[in-house]
C-alpha cells in the first residue's frame, strides 16, 4: 500500500467518526437537563363541617378560589371514609382503612356539600382531598371525625 493510499483511508476514516459523533449528538433532539414535575399542592379545603339528620350526615366544606389556581389546578375533591366500630379497640398506631364514598367535580362556586346515610354505633372518619384530572392529589387532605 503506498503512501497516497494510506492517506486517503486515513481521512475516510476520520470522516467516518466525524459522520457517526455528529449523528450521536443529533440524538433524541433535548440537550438540556430534566426538568422535574411540577409538585402539585393545593390548599386545603377550608371549614369542613358535618351535620346529622334523619340518619345521613352531610358534609359541607369551601374551597376558596386563590391566585395560584393555574399553578394547581384542582378539578374536584375526593371523599374517602373510614368507619370503625365504637365498641371496638384500636390501637395508635395501627392504619385506618378508608373507603372512596364520592368525588365531587369543582363547580363554579366555593362551597360543596356531600350527603349519605350512616348508621349509629360507630366512629367515623372523613377525609376530603383536592385532584386533578392528571392523576395528582393534594398532599393534605382536611379530615372530620365523630361518633354516631
Amino acid at each position: 500500500m503506498n503512501r497516497e493510499e494510506r492517506i486517503t483511508k486515513l481521512y475516510a476514516g476520520a470522516w467516518a467518526v466525524a459522520v457517526i459523533v455528529a449523528l450521536s449528538a443529533l440524538g433524541c433532539g433535548k440537550k438540556t437537563l430534566p426538568v422535574p414535575p411540577m409538585p402539585f399542592n393545593p390548599p386545603p379545603v377550608q371549614h369542613l363541617s358535618h351535620v346529622v339528620s334523619d340518619g345521613a350526615v352531610t358534609l359541607s366544606f369551601i374551597f376558596p378560589e386563590t391566585e395560584n389556581q393555574k399553578e394547581f389546578p384542582v378539578d374536584g375533591f375526593l371523599i374517602d371514609r373510614a368507619a370503625i366500630v365504637r365498641t371496638e379497640t384500636v390501637c395508635d398506631t395501627c392504619p385506618v382503612r378508608f373507603r372512596r364514598v364520592a368525588e365531587i367535580r369543582k363547580g363554579e362556586g366555593e362551597t360543596y356539600s356531600f350527603r349519605e346515610p350512616i348508621e349509629t354505633g360507630y366512629r367515623y372518619i372523613y377525609k376530603v382531598t383536592p385532584f386533578s384530572d392528571q392523576g395528582k392529589k393534594g398532599s393534605s387532605p382536611a379530615t372530620l371525625q365523630f361518633d354516631y
